[in-house]
């Protein structure tokens, strides 16, 4: 079994990039408000977040499915930032609940593939499956306390929310007092994308 589960982490492994555009595509079709504020940042910490977390389970499915001692720094950075957004808590759990099917169709459809059809195949089944749901409870606790922390902290502690809140109703053609910014937006200003 143990060379089984490798096998199939192992061809896994080769798939990252490919199973993380499908996971994002799947979470944009099927959590809609999580983009709903189109805030750069967050989408930014979006893949890191879901290739930290690939790479995490495969680890474990290739070495003897020991649980990570806590979440990949990548989900707890997007926690973060999501709370920092203003998303909320459901729409975030939605986006890893997603992510959680779209890698267990793929575990199932390379163990498929990889495990030869009998006994040793469902044994491998039920031992990546055991481990990938314990691999979320861990995860999700992980990343609702930082949520949580980030978000008391953010909100009620922060003057970078309040100015966030003000740049991002200026953006959004809404009204805003921009003084307590601290700087004259009515001044030339240059911007780079890169």
């Amino acid at each position: 079994i143990e060379q089984d589960l490798r096998a199939v982490a192992d061809a896994l492994a080769g798939d990252v990039s490919v199973i993380s555009v499908e996971i994002q595509e799947r979470s944009r079709a099927g959590a809609p408000n999580y983009y709903r504020r189109n805030d750069p940042m967050l989408l930014e910490a979006e893949l890191p977040s879901i290739t930290g977390a690939l790479t995490s389970i495969i680890h474990g499915l290739r070495h003897a499915r020991h649980l990570p001692e806590g979440a990949p720094e990548g989900a707890l950075e997007e926690a973060r930032v999501a709370a920092q957004a203003g998303v909320e808590l459901t729409d975030l759990l939605l986006t890893r609940r997603i992510g959680q099917v779209v890698l267990w169709n793929w575990i199932l459809e390379t163990t498929v593939r990889v495990v030869p059809d009998g006994p040793r195949q469902i044994a491998v089944l039920k031992q990546a499956a055991g481990y990938h749901f314990a691999w979320n409870d861990r995860i999700t606790h992980d990343g609702v306390v930082t949520y949580e922390r980030e978000k008391s902290e953010y909100f009620f502690h922060s003057r970078d929310r309040q100015r966030r809140a003000i740049v991002t109703d200026l953006l959004s053609g809404v009204p805003t007092d921009t003084e307590q910014l601290g700087y004259n937006l009515r001044l030339q200003h240059l911007a780079v994308v890169a």
